[in-house]
């Protein structure tokens, strides 16, 4: 039973996703797109039939209350309203606690409470229903196949009044199909037809005299002409209209009829109910990816049966290999193991990987709302949506994402008139883009707006007492302009020069230390502003540096190693209570590992500077050698040492070496200055935030 249940938490969690994931796509396009609709609904429907099978009654009650009310919206009876889209985002969020809940064994009372109050939210719904359009005798009126009409559902019968009702006609298309051509026939012309306009049913057509053959009708509501759908699914359908256009009146303005549109009142506070939902513990996986990885399986079963072959002559059975011949034998087994693996890792990584392009289309019309509140003019234009990255990143990165094209929204793109008349168009870009590099994604977030204005944002600083005046005097335009992500970062005014970014950048800094990433912020005043984000592939298996000191050996994330230098091509000076060394018009601070680690210190007279990255921090690290890269699997340290400051884990080299994996994070906050150099104080909590 324990099996079976683990069986209903993983498809509970995944119509869990699909129902979150849809419903924010609903949500923030333009127009209720009734596809998306439908796919919302068979979630909620799906699940309530699976919670009742399971005997979650809880669980079971919510759902169907939600599905009621997607029903009604379905019919066009309820219209989509900021509150209805909030009560429905909400029951995704409850529906997932519920099944965690049950799944741990516990069921907490604010969770059961929540949950009522939102079917008691969504019967209120449906009692201000309206009545249905399209009913059976008013569609029979209108339509040349009365019985057709009459044998319509009344969904197909809502969809069609309201498609006649916005000046598209109904038409009958009929095609005919060998049986075994049939599936993929019908996948073609339902997407040909779904392009220019809405199938709203596929019904069986009159029985051919050829039993080979099977004929189909499928309904289409479009603009188009018979002309045009006969060149959209080929010559051979038989076109005929059967319904033709309303005119306008009243029925035309019901709010199943018009473009349904949420008003400014979704806040920007929903954004955060709307991210992608990538945090299941199971994963649905092509068959073909399955086969790969079976059939890889099976290629190193043979390398065992060869190497225990090797093993057996050598212990002196008959037909012993002469030395050199075992040695030669055992090398090519052992070649031959190495690529097996290697294919069996990509193998399974591909698994865990999922292409950009939905998420960053789905960040994009997240950002609708945002930009019709911000009565500016904005296109998102997206890039590069091919590159994979690992699920459990992409899930990391959506919340930085976020905080970036928002802030870009509201105070990086100026308004129409700010922009004609600095002699740029009306319509601000924002451009989402992704790209691989080696073992590396980097994905770039830039807008043509206003720009970063280092003498404002040093002026902001110098007021809110984040840094002493004459430390910000002495920092250079690339320090000054990292300032952005100092927490508690803001100014006092939405119209300040520094774009407003700040409160944000903070979240996106202590997100992507947590994905060994780093960040770098490109700007020209009046131009516009590029972060670049730069990511590891996945997080499963990752590429080590080892690093030697005093004899010893460590380990760093290459995704954390930006460069290396030698200790005599640059000027350590103290700074601050600590080291630091010029990079890039930068003062890093710089590390010494011996130290912290209260290692004797050699006297190396070529010693090294490994330069770290982490989110949109650098800093160096002083060490005697590197050995060289390795693709590892860390392992965390577990009961006292797990709390050991600086250590992130264990691994094994392949000469199985065990070395410690260091935390670049942990190090980092090593090198910040004490709190006495660099005072912080907290923001003025009445005083307007940069997203605010």
């Amino acid at each position: 039973m324990a099996n079976v249940f683990e069986s209903f938490v993983t498809e509970a969690t995944r119509l869990l996703q699909t129902f979150q994931s849809d419903l924010s796509e609903l949500v923030t396009s333009r127009e209720l797109d009734p596809a998306r609709l439908n796919s919302v609904f068979r979630s909620a429907h799906s699940l309530k039939g699976l919670a009742s099978m399971f005997g979650l009654d809880s669980v079971a009650d919510l759902a169907n209350s939600a599905e009621d009310a997607l029903d009604a919206l379905r019919h066009g009876r309820l219209d989509l309203t900021p509150k209805l889209a909030d009560a429905l985002q909400r029951a995704g969020s409850i529906l997932k606690s519920q099944v965690a809940e049950r799944q741990r064994g516990e069921a907490r009372p604010e969770t059961a409470t929540e949950a009522g109050q939102l079917i008691t939210d969504f019967s209120t719904f449906l009692a201000k229903a309206q009545p249905a359009l399209g009913t059976s005798a008013n569609l029979v009126a209108l339509l040349s196949d009365k019985e057709l009409a009459a044998g319509l559902s009344e969904y197909e019968r809502h969809r069609i009044f309201v498609n006649l009702a916005r000046g598209s006609a109904l038409y009958r298309v009929r095609m005919t199909w060998n049986l075994s051509a049939l599936e993929r026939g019908m996948e073609v012309t339902v997407k040909a037809l779904s392009a220019i306009g809405e199938v709203v049913s596929t019904l069986p057509a009159p029985q051919s005299p050829d039993r080979s053959k099977v004929p189909i009708q499928l309904l289409v509501c479009t603009q188009e002409n018979a002309a045009g759908i006969s060149k959209a699914v080929g010559p051979k359908a038989k076109v005929e209209l059967i319904g033709s256009p309303l005119a306008t009146s009243g029925s035309a303005r019901h709010p199943s009829v018009v473009r349904a549109r949420l008003s400014p009142e979704l806040s920007a506070n929903h954004l955060h109910e709307l991210r992608l939902d990538l945090s299941s513990h199971s994963i649905r996986v092509e068959l073909g990816k399955v086969d790969a990885m079976l059939g890889t399986v099976g290629e190193l079963q043979v390398v065992r049966r060869n190497l225990e072959r090797l093993a057996t002559s050598e212990a002196g059975v008959e037909g012993a290999h002469t030395p050199w011949k075992f040695l030669e034998g055992l090398r090519l087994q052992t070649r031959t193991l190495e690529t097996r693996l290697g294919e069996l890792q990509r193998e399974l990584l591909d698994v865990r990987m999922v292409p950009v392009h939905t998420f960053f289309e789905q960040q994009a019309r997240l950002m609708a709302t945002a930009i019709e509140k911000s009565r500016k003019q904005v296109r998102i234009e997206v890039a590069g949506g091919d590159v994979q990255l690992d699920r459990a990143i992409v899930e990391e990165l959506a919340e930085p994402l976020m905080h970036l094209m928002r802030n870009a929204i509201d105070h990086g793109i100026e308004r129409p008139d700010t922009r004609k008349a600095a002699g740029k168009p009306p319509e601000g870009c924002i451009t989402l883009e992704a790209r691989q590099v080696g073992n590396r994604v980097v994905v770039e977030v830039e807008d043509d707006g206003r720009g970063l204005d280092r003498r404002a944002i040093a002026a902001t600083a110098l007021s809110s007492g984040i840094f002493p005046a004459d430390q910000i005097r002495a920092m250079t335009d690339s320090e000054i302009v990292r300032l952005i992500f100092n927490p508690g970062f803001s100014t006092s005014s939405k119209s300040a020069a520094l774009s407003g970014r700040g409160v944000g950048l903070d979240v996106v800094k202590t997100n992507l230390a947590r994905l060994m990433a780093h960040i770098e912020v490109e700007s020209r005043v009046g131009k516009g502003t590029k972060f670049v984000l730069t990511l590891p592939l996945t997080l499963a298996v990752t590429q080590a540096t080892v690093i030697e000191v005093s004899g010893r050996s460590y380990a760093l994330p290459s995704s954390s190693v930006l460069e290396l230098l030698t200790e005599d091509g640059v000027s350590i000076t103290e700074s601050g209570g600590g080291e630091r060394f010029l990079l890039n018009d930068i003062r890093v601070p710089l590390l010494r590992l011996g130290r912290i680690f209260g290692h004797p210190e050699t006297a190396e007279s070529r010693r090294l500077i490994v330069v770290l990255g982490v989110s949109q921090e650098r800093f160096g690290l002083l060490v005697d050698d590197v050995k060289g890269q390795h693709d590892v699997v860390l392992k965390p340290l577990r009961g006292v040492l797990a709390k050991v400051p600086g250590i992130a884990g264990t691994t094994e080299l392949s000469d199985r070496s065990t070395v410690l994996m260091l935390d670049v994070a942990a190090l980092l906050a090593e090198s910040r200055p004490t709190p006495t150099s660099m005072p912080v104080q907290p923001p003025n909590p009445g005083a307007p935030t940069p997203e605010e």
